[in-house]
């Protein structure tokens, strides 16, 4: 049982990125090519959400920055990463309003950053995971690409769900589009309907509390329930290791909807940690994790 916590949102992803890279701890970070930036501050978060398959495309950590500088882990990670592969690529996700100039001129400093950039920017958050989509489709190739995910980007409260589908982005290469509750935005309907997506399973990852029919595209929906307790939510760490997160909240007892996936499920399960700090995950319920796997 390991808790992988630290004192910020940007802590937590650098020692999610040390975890699933560099995972005997040594600092050798094998083979990472490919860092994705993306800021991590409240109201920023679409995307990062929308980057999970990029980040399975690339099979990169994805690390987080501030708008006003960038923090001292995901400093020290890129630092570590570039020491031992030299011109790792760093892809900056959103634009300058998300990852200024500025962040981009303090990564590029560190030593064995390439210094050509690469951002994948838009005119907002559909066109971002639009491009993000484009992106994707032109590394792997259609064929490589078995779906791709519409997600909520215009409510906060779907942004769990987002979260839900985020290891399966990443395991499978599928991108996750933007849409709005009751529309689907001109960029997106365009990679939608493209030639290398248009005949691809559509899923959507939230009930039609977030995404109506007008939006919904044909896609199957991932879950009818409003309780984000009965979603799965993960990351790049998770969708490396094949793996799923299960929420829970704050008190001493374990979610139902999870403690229920974790008893029916136990015989598949390789290992397991707790995400974040006891002040999001008290101590009780990691006790409780550990002796539902006995």
């Amino acid at each position: 049982m390991t808790r992988l916590a630290g004192a910020a949102r940007w802590d937590v992803a650098a020692n999610l990125a040390r975890k699933g890279w560099d995972p005997a701890g040594t600092k050798a970070w094998p083979k990472v090519a490919h860092i994705i930036i993306a800021n991590g501050e409240n109201g920023k978060e679409a995307d990062p959400l929308t980057a999970a398959g990029l980040a399975g495309a690339y099979d990169a950590p994805v690390l987080l920055t501030q708008t006003a500088s960038l923090p001292a882990a995901t400093k020290a990670i890129i630092t570590e990463i570039a020491r031992k592969n030299p011109r790792v690529r760093i892809h900056l996700i959103g634009g300058t309003a998300s990852v200024p100039d500025a962040r981009w001129n303090d990564i590029k400093r560190i030593k064995g950053v390439s210094t050509t950039k690469d951002r994948i920017a838009g005119a907002n958050r559909y066109d971002v995971s639009a491009n993000i989509a484009n992106r994707i489709v032109s590394l792997k190739g259609a064929a490589a690409v078995s779906g791709l995910i519409l997600i909520a980007a215009d409510n906060p409260a779907a942004f769990y769900d987002a979260l839900a589908a985020s290891p399966i982005a990443y395991a499978k290469t599928m991108p996750m589009l933007s849409v709005k509750k009751g529309s689907v935005p001109p960029s997106v309907a365009k990679v939608m309907n493209s030639s290398a997506l248009k005949n691809k399973k559509r899923y959507a990852a939230s009930s039609a509390s977030y995404i109506g029919a007008g939006s919904l595209s044909k896609a199957t929906r991932l879950t009818n329930s409003k309780n984000r307790y009965d979603a799965l939510t993960g990351s790049a760490y998770l969708g490396k290791r094949g793996g799923v997160m299960l929420f829970t909240d704050s008190s001493k007892a374990i979610q139902p909807a999870s403690k229920s996936f974790i008893t029916a499920h136990k015989t598949q399960i390789v290992d397991a940690c707790v995400m974040g700090g006891t002040g999001s995950v008290p101590e009780a319920q990691r006790t409780s994790l550990k002796n539902l796997l006995k």
